[in-house]
């Protein structure tokens, strides 16, 4: 009013008593420093993700060592969890069998049963797409609650099965 000019500051919200990152393998060394001067000082930082998880091509994850020393952090300790709340035991066996070396010396337990896992292959992308639509759309009006992961090999083939699906319901290209 009367011509005065109000202006909109922002203000950093901190200095925090506690900060959780989660998905911390998904976060460069810089972030990681920034978001360390967001904590008072001699207060907890909890860090949480899985370096088997990492999907950014773009950040290069050089271990937990090096995402602790990007924090500043003095006392650190470790836990590793055991036991797989999302997934049933056929996934979380496959995605074990996937990682090859990378896996974790002990497969996770697991909380609940599910169907096996099914591997298909087919000459080309279009005849995938098809067959993979088709198949979903028959699962879907049988398991109206079912939740469904498709997992390609890379950036381009993931496009190109989204293009074939984006029909059905609640289908997202991550």
């Amino acid at each position: 009013p009367g011509g005065s000019e109000e202006r909109a500051s922002l203000s950093f919200c901190g200095p925090y008593n506690h900060l959780l990152i989660d998905e911390a393998q998904e976060v460069s060394p810089l972030e990681l420093a920034l978001l360390r001067e967001a904590v008072r000082n001699g207060h907890d930082i909890t860090v949480s993700g899985d370096a088997a998880q990492q999907i950014d091509t773009a950040q290069s994850f050089k271990g937990w060592s090096a995402q602790m020393k990007a924090l500043g952090a003095g006392q650190v300790s470790g836990v590793e969890l055991q036991i797989s709340y999302r997934c049933p035991q056929p996934i979380a066996d496959y995605g074990h069998h996937i990682l090859g070396e990378l896996a974790p010396g002990q497969k996770p337990q697991v909380k609940r049963q599910g169907y096996p896992v099914q591997l298909t292959s087919y000459a080309n992308q279009p005849l995938s797409g098809i067959a993979l639509s088709d198949g979903l759309t028959e699962l879907f009006e049988r398991e109206r609650r079912a939740t469904v992961a498709v997992i390609c090999r890379d950036p381009q083939r993931a496009a190109e099965t989204y293009q074939a699906l984006k029909h059905l319901h609640n289908a997202r290209l991550v």
